[in-house]
């Protein structure tokens, strides 16, 4: 029964058009618990200790003349760290970057729904063809 529920999610995932490596970065399988199947999403990253708004005070630090290695050695965090943020974050205010982080949100739903859509129209198009 597990290997069947697992068998029909890659299956129906292979039918998306998705290659195994998009479909070990987009899902990974916890558990298969009381014959339901439990996914997880792999986006999940380790939350930062510091917050967006936090992150631009940061980096004007820098561009108030503070050296890389003495901002990275106050607020313990390492250089590529920095100049990571930087290149995210570099000419935002906190605004912009509220307003920024509102439309990605609003895009992820979006492709939710384009994608259940797509999928349920595969589903149709299945059942469509299949003589009864």
């Amino acid at each position: 029964m597990q290997f069947e529920k697992i068998l029909l999610l890659s299956t129906l995932l292979c039918q998306l058009h998705l290659c195994s490596q998009h479909l070990k970065a987009i899902l990974k399988i916890v558990t298969i618990k009381n014959r339901d199947l439990i996914v997880k999403l792999e986006g999940e990253m380790k939350k930062t200790k510091f917050t967006e708004s936090q992150i631009i005070g940061i980096l004007k630090d820098q561009e108030q003349g503070k050296k890389v290695t003495d901002i990275c050695r106050e607020y313990g965090i390492s250089q590529p760290t920095f100049y990571q943020w930087k290149s995210k974050y570099s000419g935002l205010d906190a605004n912009q970057l509220k307003r920024l982080k509102d439309l990605e949100a609003e895009l992820a739903q979006y492709k939710k729904i384009v994608a259940e859509q797509a999928l349920d129209i595969r589903i149709l198009k299945d059942l469509n063809s299949k003589k009864f």
